[in-house]
């Protein structure tokens, strides 16, 4: 039974890896998309129902942190994250987790020229 007992735990995946995997893919099918369409509206609005349906917070942080640094770095389209992001700051977040989201604000402002926003204080 010990050969069993490793065979799943080997073969199961941490939270982690099926966030990298899930942000690699999004990337993919949307670089696909944008050959095609220049935009990649069905990936983004794939990836943001899944970020939506994420139930567990930190991994919903790290998806919410690679959404907005890929929608900012191709598609400058701040409006769009910024109201996806406050849709998505609900719920019982750590200490740490208020940070990060944080800092993806920030990001946000930054990258977007929105220097008033930037340098409020940030309040989840």
């Amino acid at each position: 039974t010990v050969g069993i007992v490793y065979y799943f735990a080997s073969t199961s995946k941490t939270k982690e890896e099926q966030v990298e995997e899930k942000v690699e893919s999004f990337k993919e099918n949307c670089n696909s998309e944008i050959r095609e369409n220049e935009y990649c509206f069905d990936a983004l609005d794939d990836f943001e129902a899944y970020i939506s349906n994420e139930k567990n917070l930190d991994a919903k942080v790290i998806l919410l942190k690679n959404y907005e640094e890929y929608v900012m770095s191709e598609f400058g389209d701040a409006g769009r994250v910024k109201d996806f992001l406050d849709e998505n700051i609900s719920g019982d977040y750590t200490e740490q987790n208020k940070e990060d989201l944080c800092d993806v604000y920030k990001d946000l402002y930054y990258e977007s020229d929105n220097w008033e926003e930037y340098v409020k204080d940030c309040e989840l």
